[in-house]
């Protein structure tokens, strides 16, 4: 009997350990799958709000001109027309404090608009803001190096409620993706509309992920991806964020891969060539160079005269690389003139001209490349009178900023 009572014992020992464990595995699993089905909406939201227009287009041209991630990297200097209801200030105060603390930007309110980075102008419904649409609210941006120094948030008195609505753009998310609980969503929100759960992670995403203004789409989406995966507890779970959402990644990079964008082309450029998330294929790099250069497209341009004259992907022309650094520098690259003013000094893809070398090297100074000036002095050293007043003359022939093609 006694035998029988141990073995009783281990059965059920046994049986109790195998349902802890059955139950420990299902009480992960559940939030994990509810946390993955999260994951997946979040990254895809972020995706469409952060980095592509409605008309399924990338956001670059028009606001976003390359293409690139657009937000603040500084705090938020906020000012509130007077020509407004209080109950319309109050949503715009109250809605610009809940995005400052969910994104972790500083918050100031200041007294006037010509200190501000943010502003919000209410309109009667029959006034239009200049050169933008007469109907409904709109987020007008100027920004530099792809952070806004000028956003200005146009409000209709009747419309209050369309605040978080055009703060998410005001803060870098320009799309409306239609098929998300998100306020940007025009098909989902309704009445008086704040953030959603969804809106606010995408946000943390945007200002916690190592997404820094002018990130373009595939190192963005990777970051994202990344961040999204802890924030939710799948690396904790176990879950590698390389092998998360293969599939959607492999997607938006066939979707990028079929769009004739000239930035996206440049991007996609610089993702064979560095290897974001696709393997580095040196070959793919350059052509999608050349297609982007072949559309004036100042870095491309670039990236396939340093391509030409290393021979990397492309067979090596010194002389077709001086050609590209020349048609870049023309459009207003800074690295170019830099780079064509140490071919021009020896005879690297052509003859040696070191007064063209000088004047190359000085654009290059004017356009903030640190090392320039000691390039172009020590090239100076050995000129005399008549060569230096050459040099200078030639220099002053090439524009710092490149003249605004014809309209």
């Amino acid at each position: 009997m006694g035998g029988g009572t141990t073995m009783g014992r281990i059965v059920r020992a046994l049986w109790l350990a195998a349902w802890l464990a059955w139950g420990l595995a299902f009480g992960a699993a559940a939030p994990a799958q509810a946390d993955m089905k999260k994951f997946e909406t979040a990254l895809a939201l972020f995706n469409e709000a952060a980095l592509w227009r409605d008309s399924g287009l990338p956001s670059g041209g028009g606001v976003f001109a390359n293409g690139n991630v657009l937000r603040y990297n500084t705090g938020l200097r906020v000012h509130i027309g007077s020509a407004t209801t209080s109950s319309a200030r109050a949503t715009a105060e109250r809605e610009t404090r809940l995005i400052a603390e969910i994104a972790g930007l500083g918050l100031e309110f200041v007294d006037s608009a010509d200190k501000a980075n943010l502003k919000f102008v209410f309109l009667q419904d029959y006034m239009a803001p200049p050169g933008l649409p007469a109907a409904g609210c709109v987020t007008q941006w100027r920004s530099t190096r792809e952070v806004p120094r000028d956003v200005t948030i146009y409000v209709r008195l009747t419309q209050s409620n369309c605040a978080a609505h055009e703060l998410m753009h005001a803060l870098g998310f320009p799309g409306h993706p239609h098929d998300y609980d998100s306020t940007l969503s025009y098909t989902r929100r309704g009445g008086e509309r704040s953030f959603t759960e969804l809106d606010k992670l995408i946000l943390r995403t945007l200002y916690r992920a190592n997404i820094a203004p002018g990130t373009y789409h595939l190192p963005a989406l990777v970051a994202a991806r990344a961040y999204l995966a802890n924030e939710l507890g799948l690396v904790a779970a176990g879950a590698s964020p390389d092998q998360l959402a293969r599939p959607f990644m492999d997607a938006q990079v066939a979707r990028l891969r079929g769009l004739s964008e000239p930035f996206i082309q440049m991007q996609l450029g610089n993702a064979y060539a560095f290897g974001h998330y696709v393997a580095v294929d040196a070959a793919e790099a350059a052509r999608f160079w050349q297609l982007a250069a072949e559309k004036n497209n100042a870095e491309a341009l670039y990236r396939i005269g340093l391509a030409l004259r290393a021979g990397r992907g492309v067979a090596g022309d010194a002389a077709a690389a001086r050609a590209r650094l020349r048609q870049a520098s023309a459009l207003g690259h800074s690295q170019a003139p830099r780079t064509l003013g140490e071919m021009l000094r020896g005879t690297e893809g052509g003859a040696a001209d070191p007064v063209e070398a000088f004047a190359y090297l000085d654009l290059a100074h004017r356009r903030g490349v640190a090392e320039a000036p000691a390039l172009r002095d020590q090239l100076a050293k050995d000129f005399d009178a008549a060569t230096k007043a050459r040099a200078a003359a030639r220099a002053a022939e090439l524009p710092t900023v490149p003249p605004r093609p014809a309209q």
